[in-house]
């Protein structure tokens, strides 16, 4: 009997949520085979879960609209150069996947992003560190609690935009075991010059350059979740206009496992 292989899509990757439609440089042939088919947006996505599909009954197509083997398909994955859109139908059956090769701005995010996901399924790096209100954490201190980790810096415009969104989660896990914490590239007397004109509800500490080392972070903004065992479960680099509804199905996730 043959052996079915089946791709796992975990809807909440930054490679899929970076794909916005690209109509435009898609051949005549594709937009045929795409006709009356509708693009899933990131919501309908983390609506749907995981998807469960292979090459063989699902078709895969390039911007050329060749359809793409089960062989081709896992070489385009494992090179880390393609993201995906997903079209349905109608009634909300997968009727179709394209592969978009990622421009040069996306392959450096690839790479970076790579690196952090190491840590994935890893204990947190040991940490102590004292927010900017004289309350010390350390990563044993916090086991049994859910941490959530954003790196900003004043005068990043990625991490501004978000921070209305990162404040939304803070307010819906309020008296939860869930703890927030800001490691900010700047210092104290900064820290609180930009939270004297801007609300952002995080703990924040002065971090230095050994603990974004230990962390692997290279852009801003970054999000990261450690779970109650210490775990980190989800890592995301740059600024994504979905963090909230995908930050906050990380978290219900981890105070649901317990």
């Amino acid at each position: 009997m043959k052996r079915i292989k089946y791709f796992f899509i975990i809807v909440f990757l930054p490679i899929i949520l970076f794909s916005c439609g690209s109509k435009k440089s898609m051949s005549e042939s594709l937009k045929a085979k795409l006709d009356n088919l509708e693009l899933a947006s990131t919501n309908d996505l983390l609506k749907l879960g995981t998807i469960k599909w292979n090459a063989d009954t699902t078709p895969v197509y390039d911007l050329e609209g060749n359809r793409l083997t089960q062989a081709s398909l896992t070489n385009a994955i494992k090179s880390n150069r393609f993201k995906q859109e997903f079209y349905f139908d109608a009634k909300r059956a997968l009727k179709a996947v394209v592969m978009i090769p990622l421009d040069e701005k996306e392959l450096g995010w690839n790479i970076k992003k790579k690196e952090g996901e190491i840590l994935i399924g890893q204990k947190s790096p040991q940490f102590h560190v004292t927010d900017i209100n004289g309350k010390s954490y350390t990563r044993d201190s916090l086991a049994g609690k859910v941490v959530v980790i954003n790196t900003w810096f004043a005068e990043c415009k990625p991490c501004i935009e978000e921070i209305p969104d990162l404040n939304r989660l803070v307010q819906d896990f309020k008296g939860e075991d869930v703890v927030f914490l800001g490691f900010a590239r700047n210092d104290q007397k900064d820290i609180l010059k930009f939270l004297g004109k801007r609300e952002f509800n995080y703990q924040h500490i002065a971090a230095d350059s050994e603990l974004f080392s230990s962390f692997y972070i290279n852009v801003y903004p970054t999000n990261i979740l450690v779970d109650r065992n210490s775990r980190i479960t989800f890592y995301e680099t740059s600024l994504n206009p979905d963090i909230y509804i995908i930050m906050k199905n990380q978290i219900e996730r981890a105070l649901a496992e317990g």
